[in-house]
């Protein structure tokens, strides 16, 4: 597979002390001692493969676009026409049907009518890019199910010693930060929120209702505010970008100015009207967002 470059960002197809195979066996065994079967192992090494696959489909506008007058787009040769009938036969797919499903979009109406509009190239990488990435969390999510189930203790018996594991993704301050990154942010904070409940405060409720005196009072920084920023309904970030995307002809532009309005509002200065965002974070850094979001939620 030493063709495919475009979902690996550095370009490198080896690591200095790393026996690919070795760690490739490593993990059958690992999957097996789950308990996931070779029908399954197989299955779920034809759809990352296809994700791999699924990366070099290349797209360019379409023959007939100017003559009708929409932004169509397709395959952009053979090339991506020979990677894109590989996904369908990893995926069980129709070649047509996986085509059509990358370069037009379905829409229904009010009255149960249903239509379709074709995309630019622009418009259906970024599809390209979110089927990948929607494939491969429902992948994470049904290993992470299967490994939750075969773990577990029989029914009824309680386990006599129980392992928790808190994964923090760690903050990152980029140049330029991506939708996911800002995701990944939220999560963070959502995970400090927690920790600052269950641990700090929950911690000094419990000695105030014992009467317990504390020779130093607990200081923390609260990031409610910012949580609120991030999720609050209707007018924090995520909720706008939803809100903008559900619009038939939303728009980056549109976007940034609820957004700086939101963000204005919660006392986050804002200079002039961007697709950028900025957001303090507890770490006391603040993440600009400079790439495209509401194409890239479509």
């Amino acid at each position: 597979m030493h063709h495919i470059v475009r979902y690996r960002h550095s370009g490198r197809t080896t690591i200095d002390g790393v026996d690919d195979a070795e760690e490739w066996r490593a993990t059958l065994a690992a999957q097996e001692q789950l308990g996931i079967g070779a029908e399954e192992r197989r299955q779920v090494a034809e759809l990352l493969a296809g994700l791999l696959r699924l990366g070099n489909v290349r797209f360019c506008e379409a023959a007939d676009a100017d003559e009708s007058h929409n932004e169509g787009s397709e395959l952009d040769g053979g090339e991506s026409r020979s990677e894109l009938a590989e996904v369908a036969r990893l995926w069980q797919l129709h070649p047509l049907t996986l085509g059509r499903g990358l370069t037009e979009r379905g829409m229904t109406t009010r009255r149960g009518s249903s239509y379709s509009i074709p995309l630019n190239p622009a418009t259906a990488a970024f599809g390209r890019d979110a089927l990948a990435k929607m494939v491969y969390e429902r992948l994470f999510r049904w290993l992470l199910a299967v490994q939750n189930e075969r773990l577990a203790p029989p029914e009824g018996e309680a386990p006599a010693t129980f392992l928790g594991l808190l994964d923090a993704f760690g903050f990152e301050l980029l140049q330029s930060n991506s939708f996911e990154q800002l995701l990944i942010n939220t999560t963070n904070e959502q995970l400090q929120q927690l920790f600052l409940q269950r641990v700090l405060k929950a911690e000094q409720h419990l000695y105030e209702a014992e009467g317990i005196t504390l020779s130093t009072t607990l200081e923390f920084t609260d990031n409610a505010p910012t949580l609120a920023v991030l999720l609050g309904k209707p007018r924090g970030l995520l909720a706008l970008l939803n809100e903008e995307c559900r619009l038939p002809n939303g728009t980056d532009k549109k976007y940034a100015e609820n957004a700086c309005k939101a963000l204005q509002a919660a006392g986050h200065e804002q200079s002039h009207v961007t697709p950028a965002g900025l957001v303090q974070h507890i770490v006391g850094a603040g993440m600009r967002q400079e790439e495209t979001k509401v194409h890239r939620t479509t």
